[in-house]
């Protein structure tokens, strides 16, 4: 069964009837995933990334996020002409906490993504490796990282 998925801001253009709430992010398999546009890629990841870093509760800015804003104007997030991903400023945001798996969700990040300056911790996640688009990288000094993965 191919599932079809819109942010709230394109219903009209899915044909759907009614509005179709943002799932939480734990609740879809690879299966879905895999039928999932990449804006609702880029939701499951941005949301999982302010959960696992404490967005509600330590971020200094945290404007748009996790509401029915479009994503690209949510604080720090960049986004290509096609509305997907492909950049975070969020440097010195206190971000604390592990990046997640899902982060790697986000495959149309492609330019300079700026996490510096905040308390992430843990390991950097193997999925940040389906980030394919990348030309320049993730810049995560001053965190307190504990190993690259292996």
């Amino acid at each position: 069964m191919l599932l079809r998925f819109c942010s709230l801001t394109l219903l009209a253009l899915c044909g759907a009837q009614a509005e179709i709430p943002r799932p939480a992010p734990q609740l879809f398999d690879p299966i879905i995933l895999a039928t999932a546009t990449d804006n609702v890629q880029d939701l499951l990841g941005l949301s999982a990334l302010y959960k696992s870093t404490g967005g509600e509760n330590t971020w200094y800015h945290n404007s748009g996020w996790m509401s029915d804003d479009p994503d690209c104007t949510w604080f720090g997030v960049g986004c290509n002409r096609f509305r997907s991903v492909d950049s975070l400023r969020l440097n010195r945001n206190r971000l604390k906490g592990t990046l997640p798996t899902h982060i790697g969700l986000m495959t149309s990040i492609a330019t300079h993504s700026f996490l510096r300056y905040n308390s992430i911790t843990g390991t950097l996640p193997t999925q940040i490796g389906l980030m394919t688009a990348m030309t320049t990288g993730i810049f995560l000094q001053s965190n307190a990282l504990s190993r690259l993965p292996t």
